[in-house]
C-alpha cells in the first residue's frame, strides 16, 4: 500500500512538474504507470516552445526519451517516439536527437512489429532522406533490406494499414537507389527480395512498378551485372528473363531494357544465352513488345 501510494504521489507530480531534470529522473522508474506519465508530461513539454525543447535537448531529456521508448511500457514508448520525431523536425535539434540515441530508436520501430510505430518510424524516414547525409546512413547500415521485407508483408491483422506502411517501404527504397550510388554489397542483398516482390501474386501492381523501377535502375550500372547474375542462387538472369514473359506490358517492356544493359557485359552474355534469353526476347517480339529494343539486344 506504501508502495503504490508512493508511485501514485509521484505520478501526480510528474503531471505538475515542468522541470527536465526532474522529469529525466522519473524516466528511469520501473514503474509503467509513472514511465507513462513522464513520457506524455515531456511530449507536452515538446510541443510546448521552443525553449522547452531546447531545455530537453540538453538537460538529458534525449537520453531520457530513448530510455522510455524501450521501456516495457507501450505507452511511455509511443509518447517517446512522438518526442523524438518532434524534435527531429526541428533542423537545430535534428542532428543531436538523432546522434544521441533517436536514430537507433527510429531504426528499431521500423523493425518492431507494432504498426503505429513502425508507421511513424517510416514517415520520419521518408523525411530524413531528403538529406544526402542520412540517405547514406541508410545505405551503409544496410537498411535497405529491411525496408524490402517490410514492403513483400503479406499476412497481418490489419491488411489496410499493413499495406500503406509497405508502399512507404517502398517508396522510402525506390528514392535512394535512384539518387544514391548503391555498393555491390548492398545491391547482393536487394536484389533478391526485389524479384521476388515483382513475381508474388499477393504484391500489388504499385509495388511490382516500384520494384522493377529499381531493378532497371541496378541494371543499368555495369558495376551490378555481375550481382544480378548471381543473385537468386545463380538464377538471377533466368529472374529477368522470366519478366519478359509477364502479361503486364509495363513489366515486360522493363525485363527488356535490364536484358538490353546486361547484354553490354561480355561476361554476362553467355549466361543470358544459356538463361534462354534469347527466346524471351523473341516471345517479346512476337507480342509485338519494345520490337526495336529487343532487335538491338539480339543483335548484341
Amino acid at each position: 500500500r506504501n508502495l503504490m501510494g508512493s508511485i501514485v504521489g509521484r505520478g501526480q507530480q510528474v503531471e505538475k512538474e515542468d522541470k527536465v531534470e526532474i522529469l529525466v529522473g522519473f524516466a528511469r522508474s520501473n514503474s509503467k504507470r509513472l514511465q507513462q506519465r513522464t513520457a506524455t508530461k515531456l511530449f507536452s513539454l515538446v510541443r510546448t516552445s521552443d525553449e522547452r525543447r531546447a531545455e530537453i535537448a540538453k538537460d538529458g531529456g534525449i537520453e531520457a526519451l530513448v530510455e522510455l521508448f524501450n521501456s516495457k511500457s507501450e505507452e511511455a514508448s509511443e509518447m517517446a517516439l512522438r518526442s523524438i520525431i518532434e524534435l527531429s523536425k526541428q533542423e537545430i535539434y535534428r542532428d543531436h536527437v538523432l546522434e544521441h540515441g533517436g536514430w537507433n530508436a527510429l531504426v528499431a520501430a521500423i523493425k518492431s512489429n507494432r504498426l503505429n510505430l513502425r508507421e511513424m518510424a517510416l514517415d520520419t524516414m521518408i523525411s530524413l532522406c531528403e538529406s544526402e547525409c542520412y540517405r547514406t546512413k541508410v545505405v551503409d547500415e544496410g537498411l535497405l533490406s529491411c525496408f524490402l521485407k517490410i514492403s513483400s508483408l503479406s499476412c497481418t491483422d490489419n491488411r489496410a494499414r499493413a499495406s500503406f506502411v509497405d508502399i512507404k517501404a517502398m517508396q522510402i527504397t525506390h528514392v535512394i537507389t535512384k539518387i544514391q550510388p548503391i555498393p555491390r554489397f548492398v545491391a547482393m542483398t536487394t536484389l533478391d527480395p526485389l524479384f521476388s516482390i515483382v513475381q508474388s501474386t499477393l504484391t500489388s501492381a504499385q509495388h511490382k512498378i516500384m520494384a522493377t523501377e529499381i531493378l532497371v535502375h541496378l541494371c543499368s550500372d555495369a558495376d551490378h551485372h555481375s550481382s544480378v547474375a548471381a543473385c537468386c542462387g545463380g538464377f538471377g538472369i533466368a529472374r529477368v528473363v522470366n519478366l519478359t514473359r509477364l502479361s503486364n506490358p509495363a513489366l515486360a517492356s522493363a525485363a527488356a531494357d535490364m536484358l538490353a544493359s546486361l547484354a553490354a557485359s561480355p561476361d554476362v552474355v553467355p549466361k543470358m544465352i544459356k538463361s534462354n534469353a534469347p527466346a524471351g526476347l523473341a516471345s517479346l517480339l512476337r507480342r509485338r513488345r519494345t520490337p526495336l529494343l529487343v532487335a538491338r539486344v539480339l543483335a548484341s
